[in-house]
């Protein structure tokens, strides 16, 4: 890869797309390698207190949905601040809000370990919802500037192998570490490789977002136009209701299989813990997979990624739907699998759908999206249908909120060329990106 300047493949309309941010191979795998990282201290540090919550239910005498609201707060504070943030990242610096973020949702799970009471422990939570909020972008849009299109879906993948290994390994640690050394001494082993990922990212290369004129002046594109434009893009919203969707299932498994685990299986914190992150590993295989088999589909024709969706999505259902059904739960590990099969053509195509310009609130927007009709409130959902009836019927009702998910993206399928090519011409209007 060129150290100057670096051309990417050929496009619909026949234009060559230069990379915003042309780097020499080394140095791409070393962006990526570090928030790849971060990513995975991220997922592990919010998901570690899934199989900490008998601990913390016995300590501070919680009922399940009491329980629920220690993601959800996560979940709520990033659904609300993932828009303006991302926002924030397309108007000043990638590099810099990448360690600012890791540093603070460090010190989040620092107040959470040290909580004298369960409002405090929100509050450390919420901390580290703030930090969280837009991290994510960070990561898409360095793949946008610096992968070529064709690998892109692959790199995605890659990246969110390390989101999936933090997930599951936050499970592990939680049952291993909370066993051995108690909830709150977990919390705070996990504050300390964010602080020091953290740093790092901070002298990591970027590059400035600017939207020219064809008269060579800079113009910015204000965040509520920003936001209009895109509750006008029919296949984003399609995206981001049906990834709201399934990630209503997604947090239902990463905060209450453990429980269920122990409810059901009558295993142990530890061992709840372990097939927690075994199930969850699954995405480990899913996550590249996908990647690979979006950027396949995708080189003859840009809807294949959607096809790559729709199917995962199918799958996913069935999966769900056998493993309650029949009261299987290693069925859940085929769920994961397939859930990330999905992911990074998701990703790819969310940014895809905008203008360049866009890319990191795009993402912001799914990001928000997704979590306000689905994941923010699955932790706490599931608590009160467990309440009211119990944790099965939990895992039934996220099996037919992701069912839907299907409808939804089937009819992105026919939205997707005409949104796509707006997108390009709007870009060919703005002017070059650098």
């Amino acid at each position: 890869m060129s150290e100057t300047k670096v051309e990417n493949d050929k496009i619909s309309n026949g234009a060559d797309e230069k990379l915003l941010l042309p780097l020499p191979g080394w140095k791409v795998w070393y962006v990526m390698v570090i928030i790849g990282i971060l990513l995975f201290i991220d997922m592990a540090t919010r998901n570690v207190v899934g199989p900490l919550f008998p601990l913390i239910k016995k300590e501070f005498n919680l009922l399940d949905s009491q329980l629920g609201l220690i993601n959800t707060v996560v979940l709520i504070i990033v659904t609300v601040l993932a828009m303006p943030l991302s926002y924030l990242i397309d108007r000043w610096s990638r590099s810099k809000m990448a360690s600012l973020m890791a540093i603070i949702w460090s010190i989040g799970s620092l107040v959470s370990g040290w909580a004298s009471s369960f409002i405090v422990l929100l509050l450390g939570r919420g901390l580290l919802g703030v930090a969280e909020a837009s991290y994510n972008s960070v990561g898409q849009t360095y793949i946008m500037a610096a992968v070529k299109k064709k690998f892109r879906a692959t790199v995605t993948g890659f990246l969110t192998m390390g989101m999936t290994l933090g997930i599951a390994g936050g499970a592990l640690l939680g049952g291993s570490l909370g066993s051995a050394y108690g909830w709150r001494n977990t919390l705070l082993i996990l504050a300390i490789p964010g602080i020091i990922f953290g740093i790092l990212a901070w002298f990591l290369p970027d590059y400035k977002s600017v939207v020219k004129t064809k008269s060579g002046t800079s113009s910015v594109v204000g965040f509520g136009t920003t936001l209009k434009e895109l509750f006008k893009n029919k296949s984003v919203v399609l995206i981001v209701i049906g990834g709201g969707l399934v990630n209503y299932l997604v947090y239902t498994i990463i905060s209450w299989l453990p429980t269920y685990l122990m409810r059901f299986k009558e295993m142990s914190m530890a061992q709840a813990g372990e097939m927690t992150g075994l199930v969850l590993v699954a995405g480990i295989v899913g996550a590249p997979l996908g990647g690979w088999l979006g950027d396949f589909a995708g080189r003859k024709n840009n809807r294949g990624k959607i096809v790559v969706i729709i199917v995962a999505a199918i799958l996913t259902a069935l999966s769900t739907f056998g493993g309650v059904l029949f009261d299987f739960w290693p069925l859940f590990i085929l769920t994961v699998l397939f859930i990330y099969l999905l992911i990074p053509s998701a990703y790819v195509a969310i940014q895809e759908l905008v203008p360049a310009h866009q890319r990191a609130s795009a993402f912001g927007f799914y990001y928000s999206g997704v979590f306000i009709l689905g994941g923010a409130w699955a932790p706490w959902a599931a608590g009160a249908i467990s309440d009211a009836t119990n944790l099965r019927i939990s895992f039934w009702v996220a099996a037919a909120v992701v069912s839907v998910s299907i409808i939804l993206f089937v009819a992105t399928y026919y939205s997707y060329k005409g949104d796509y090519e707006n997108a390009r011409k709007r870009e060919a209007i703005l002017g070059e990106m650098v």
